[in-house]
């Protein structure tokens, strides 16, 4: 959440209305250090968690009577420490240029709920190891070439990650709630602006298609073949028969469906899964269906046309259930 900076004039603004903001509170304007940042590597060791490689960049403003300690801290690092290390200083006349190589893991809040058609944003949030001077890092965009989204700003041209598709990348400002000043008097307590760099990538459909989509399809046809097959009334090997192969069925499906959710880190229902949840549903359909084949012959819904309503019903079933679910999933609950 905050403002996409995506030009010099959109920062330009920003600057101005916080300094306004600031002022309106009472507050003493923070001490601005442009930064940048390039990721050269990036990748993403769990669902939930992305691990970014290269560079970051700070011009610290050279003010008589403050020292700025200059550094960034990752927000939402895990685990083990970053691991960063200072590649290059430079002494001008009103500013210190300093730039560092990183590795850091971070915790992301993805939402897997469109999975697997579902685009994330990753997440920098880069907070100033200052604290007592109320410093604000802004993005260095003086230092890029090109600053549109599309154009991934701050992307090495080799970034690759397996199995998504970069679209864009660019800063925001946003602000935090601590609700502390940390012992500080000159820290603000609320609304703390904070400088992030996102990148958004996109699933590649193929993978899951293979590993999960087809395997559910091709079942679906099973079952309907399995539907197709006509039964004889009165003989009980046919309910043995429809239940050993609706039983197997039922465990391929499930040990599918379990390894969809610890790939995609699910915490509640993923698009994907509406699919298997209608799976289950034709299993135990086909099930009883058999059921009744062989023991009620003489009920209509059974009678006509040797099971032909079953059989009529199917698919539309199938295609209204997966038609609700993609307007539920993509339209009204965004």
């Amino acid at each position: 959440d905050g403002v996409l900076i995506t030009s010099q004039e959109g920062l330009d603004r920003y600057q101005e209305n916080l300094g306004k903001e600031y002022v309106e509170r009472g507050l003493k304007a923070p001490l601005e250090v442009p930064s940048g940042i390039l990721i050269q590597s990036a990748r993403f060791p769990e669902p939930s968690v992305v691990t970014l490689n290269g560079y970051f960049w700070q011009r610290i403003p050279k003010i008589e009577g403050t020292e700025i300690s200059p550094g960034i801290s990752f927000a939402q690092l895990i685990d083990e420490p970053a691991m960063i290390e200072e590649v290059y200083r430079e002494e001008r006349e009103d500013e210190t240029l300093i730039i560092w190589t990183f590795t850091a893991a971070l915790r992301q809040a993805f939402d897997p709920k469109q999975y697997p058609l579902d685009i994330y944003d990753i997440n920098m949030r880069l907070s100033s190891l200052e604290f007592a001077n109320n410093v604000l890092l802004v993005p260095d965009l003086a230092a890029y070439n090109v600053t549109a989204p599309h154009q991934l700003p701050g992307l090495d041209d080799t970034v690759r990650i397996n199995n998504w598709q970069l679209i864009a990348s660019a800063f925001g400002m946003g602000f935090r709630h601590y609700g502390t000043d940390m012992g500080i008097s000159q820290r603000p307590t609320i609304d703390v602006p904070e400088l992030a760099f996102n990148i958004r990538v996109e699933r590649l459909f193929l993978g899951p298609f293979i590993a999960y989509f087809l395997p559910a399809l091709v079942a679906t046809f099973m079952i309907f073949g399995f539907l197709l097959i006509d039964q004889k009334p009165d003989e009980p090997e046919e309910i043995v028969t429809a239940l050993s192969y609706t039983a197997a069925l039922f465990f391929i499906v499930a040990v599918l469906h379990t390894s969809l959710r610890e790939n995609a880190a699910a915490i509640s229902l993923t698009y994907l899964e509406y699919f298997y949840l209608l799976l289950y549903v034709l299993t135990l359909f086909v099930a009883l269906n058999s059921f009744l084949v062989v023991k009620y012959p003489y009920l209509p819904i059974i009678s006509i046309g040797n099971n032909l309503i079953s059989k009529l019903l199917f698919w539309p079933i199938v295609i209204g259930f997966m038609l609700i679910a993609t307007v539920y999933v993509f339209i009204l609950s965004r």
